[in-house]
C-alpha cells in the first residue's frame, strides 16, 4: 500500500521516513521527492507499506503528527498520480 506523505521538513530523508513509519508497520520502500534543479527536498514523499494493515495503522497513528519540527499529512496515494519522479538515490528499500 503506497502512502503519500506531505508537510515534511526539508531535513527529512528517506532513512528518517523509513525509521518513523517502521515504528507502526513494515516498510517496503520510502522516498523523498527532490527538486531536480536545486536538489532540495520538495517537502513530500512516498512510503510503501508491505500490507494494508500497516498502511491503515500509519495513517491512523501518524497523520497530523509532528515529525522533525513539522506536522505531516499521511494519506493513501490517489490512483492516477505518479509515485516516482525525481527520486534521489537516498531512497530507502528494505529487501
Amino acid at each position: 500500500m503506497n502512502l503519500h506523505v506531505s508537510g515534511l521538513s526539508r531535513d527529512v530523508g528517506a532513512d528518517d521516513l523509513n525509521k518513523r513509519f517502521g515504528e507502526v508497520g513494515t516498510v517496503d520502500k520510502a522516498s523523498v521527492m527532490y527538486d531536480p534543479h536545486t536538489k532540495e527536498s520538495r517537502g513530500f514523499g512516498f512510503v510503501m507499506m508491505v500490507d494494508a494493515d500497516g498502511a491503515a495503522r500509519a495513517i491512523a497513528e501518524l497523520n497530523g503528527k509532528e515529525f522533525m519540527g513539522k506536522v505531516m499529512t499521511v494519506a493513501h496515494v490517489r490512483s492516477g498520480h505518479p509515485t516516482s519522479h525525481h527520486i534521489r538515490p537516498d531512497s530507502q528499500t528494505n529487501d
